[in-house]
């Protein structure tokens, strides 16, 4: 096929062609092709020749040299085809071997198809190539994947390798997957101003999402963890909400915020201050507050056994 305009091909399989001459060659002009299948192809020269951009596009047992010439490769698959040719940008794209020159996202190894015998080139769910490539560069106008099914679908059950959140699959189609949406924030935890020994209890509230969450409390932006403190105090739940954290020393004064992640989407609350105050012997009978009681406490005539701690109430947020 020889081209003096410029085309695009979206949709479209190049199977089982034979020729002296490339199977796509551009006469000067530009050609794209996206969510395409082109397999079975040979061809003297190469397969594809100079201006062609390929955007999520499957390459399979085109044995020849596969693209030569200036062009453009994004999110796609390569499988049993020949080499690609100097001088071509090649970004997020599933490769045989390691591409000299290539722009980021590349990864290199075998793709795991559904079934070759049948020319079903489906990446096989959780399997390298899916949601490893860069969903901006989709080729625009393009909704759909080789199947009729929708793009840009996440697996949150693996961790996203592509660019950007959620990331395209890399090839011609898209595996099963959601759009993930991430919970609302619908409680902010409130500051909290204590004097220890204390407890201090920051929570938040969430609704809505179509992931199952993980929960991270931070202080100023590092992750806790339950048991004892950097500053000395004792933290327990570290990833649920509410979170507790029994007796914070003083040292563990700074700045709380819950972060929520639900599959490649992140969000947080507004941080929450938590200021720790040393122990104050104004607070005679120990409950954690100063008011009248310790007055009382402390002039009321008393056994050499010191004063009973009055808890009257728990400070918490």
């Amino acid at each position: 096929m020889l081209t003096a305009g410029n085309a695009n091909f979206d949709r479209t399989v190049f199977s089982r062609n034979q020729s002296a001459f490339p199977i796509v060659q551009s006469d000067g002009a530009r050609i794209t092709i996206s969510n395409s299948v082109i397999e079975n192809n040979q061809a003297t020269f190469g397969v594809i020749l100079s201006n062609v951009n390929l955007t999520n596009c499957t390459l399979v047992n085109n044995p020849t040299s596969t693209i030569l010439g200036i062009g453009s490769v994004a999110n796609c698959v390569f499988a049993n085809s020949g080499a690609i040719g100097a001088g071509v940008d090649v970004r997020y794209s599933l490769l045989q071997a390691a591409y000299p020159g290539g722009g980021p996202g590349n990864i290199v190894g075998g793709p795991i198809f559904v079934n070759v015998g049948v020319g079903d080139y489906r990446l096989l769910p959780g399997t390298i190539g899916v949601d490893a490539g860069l969903s901006s560069l989709v080729a625009a106008g393009t909704s759909f994947d080789l199947a009729g099914n929708p793009r840009i679908l996440d697996n949150p059950l693996i961790a996203d390798a592509g660019g950007d959140c959620p990331a395209v699959d890399m090839g011609a189609y898209e595996t099963a997957g959601i759009v993930p949406e991430a919970p609302i924030i619908t409680v902010q935890p409130i500051p909290v101003d204590v004097v220890s020994p204390a407890q201090v209890q920051l929570s938040a509230a969430l609704t809505g999402g179509n992931v199952t969450p993980t929960l991270r409390w931070t202080k100023g932006g590092v992750d806790l963890v339950n048991g004892p403190s950097a500053g000395g105090g004792v933290i327990s739940g570290a990833t649920t909400t509410p979170s507790p954290s029994p007796a914070p020393a003083p040292l563990d004064s700074g700045s709380y915020a819950l972060v929520i992640r639900a599959s490649c989407q992140t969000i947080s609350t507004t941080p929450a201050t938590v200021t720790v105050h040393p122990p104050c012997p104004a607070d005679f009978n120990n409950d954690g507050q100063r008011n009248p009681d310790d007055l009382s406490d402390f002039i009321t005539p008393t056994s050499t056994s010191p004063p009973t701690p009055r808890r009257t109430s728990t400070p918490t947020a």
